[in-house]
This record gives structure tokens, C-alpha cells and sequence, in this order.
């Protein structure tokens, strides 16, 4: 498992775990760094099963991971990109499907975990998997399947709908960037937003 250095926390726990359960080898590269990651792949090259994990949007900078690059060196090296997408969902993309809609890569990452709270306003998570790159997944991630259980009703229905509207109205999510673009153009005494030109959920 090789992971950004600026993962989120849980993202950073769950590795731990695994470590701790599958006695997996682990590694983290440089934020963003591409040539960073491409020797930890290298260096991992004889293991049967290469995971790379970063998150969409990292929590904390709010800048977007490079996964045009990451993907392309994951078919490389024949390795598996998982994305946490938390961040990005109902922000990222034309209708606020996140960071692969952004980069025009819906369908390309092998699997994306993300919450139904933050932009969404519902509870629980999602998680979305390409089959014939991630098989082991529903066997391998049981300590997580509490998270992915049958919700309530009211907590699936009002879920559905907000992803109902979204998708309805994706002027929402133009607006949004709109408004994240006015903010980083204001000056003021002790305002100082984070450089970039996406908003995220955080």
C-alpha cells in the first residue's frame, strides 16, 4: 500500500490496520510527488498486489490530487488506485460527480470510497469499485462493512434525493465555484485563503 503523505487521518488509520491485520508492506511518498511515487512502485515491484491511495481532494490544503499522473503510472506499474473522494463529491465536476468528472476520468479509477454527508448533507458512505480490478475488495474490507450497511430509510431517501437535485441542477455546483473565486479575490487584514481554484466540502 503506498500512500499520499498528506492522506487524510482515517485514511492514514486504515493503513495501520491493514499493516497490523494482513501484515501488508507499507510506504507513503511526497504530496504530489510523481517522480516520489514512481520509485516507491518500482520498489514494490515484486509484490503481488500494488495498491496506491490518495485522497481526491486533500482535507487540509484543499488542493486536488494529480490523478491523470497517478493513474497513468498505476497501469504502468500494474497497480491498483483507490480514491477518497469525500472531499469532492457534490463540488468537483461540471455536475458534481468529483475529482475523476473533473479530470474527464469517470469509470478510470479502480476504486473510489466517499461520504453521503459534507456537500450531500445525508449520512453514511459509498463506495463504487471496477470489478475486474478490484475482485478481493468485498472479502478484503470487512472491518469497513459496518460503514456500507443497509442505511434507515429516511437516511436513503433523503440521501437519493440530495443526489437527485445535484444532479438536476448542476448550475449549483458552477455557483459554488463562482462564489470560491470571488473569496480568493478579496483582500483584506488576516484574510488569506489557500491558493487554487477549486472550493471543496471540507
Amino acid at each position: 500500500m503506498i500512500s499520499d503523505q498528506l492522506n487524510h487521518a482515517s485514511i492514514i488509520d486504515s493503513i495501520r490496520l491493514a499493516k497490523t491485520i494482513t501484515k501488508c508492506q507499507t510506504a507513503v511518498y511526497r504530496h504530489s510527488d510523481m517522480a516520489d511515487l514512481e520509485d516507491r512502485l518500482k520498489a514494490a515491484n515484486q509484490a503481488r498486489i500494488k495498491l496506491i491511495f490518495t485522497d481526491g481532494v486533500f482535507s487540509m490544503e484543499g488542493d486536488i490530487a494529480k490523478l491523470p499522473d497517478i493513474v497513468a503510472l498505476a497501469r504502468k506499474y500494474d497497480a491498483v488506485v483507490a480514491m477518497d473522494d469525500s472531499h469532492a463529491t457534490g463540488v468537483l465536476g461540471r455536475s458534481g460527480r468529483g475529482t475523476a468528472e473533473h479530470y474527464g476520468m469517470l469509470g478510470q479509477v479502480d476504486i473510489i470510497t466517499s461520504t453521503l454527508g459534507k456537500a450531500l448533507g445525508g449520512a453514511g458512505g459509498r463506495l463504487h469499485r471496477r470489478p475486474r480490478r478490484a475482485r478481493r475488495l468485498p472479502h478484503a474490507a470487512l472491518p469497513a462493512a459496518a460503514l456500507f450497511q443497509r442505511p434507515p430509510p429516511t437516511v436513503a431517501g433523503s440521501t437519493l434525493a440530495a443526489v437527485q437535485y445535484v444532479e438536476r441542477h448542476p448550475e449549483l455546483v458552477t455557483r459554488l465555484h463562482e462564489h470560491a473565486r470571488y473569496f480568493r479575490s478579496a483582500s483584506g487584514p488576516g484574510f488569506r485563503p489557500l491558493a487554487g481554484k477549486r472550493p471543496s466540502s471540507r
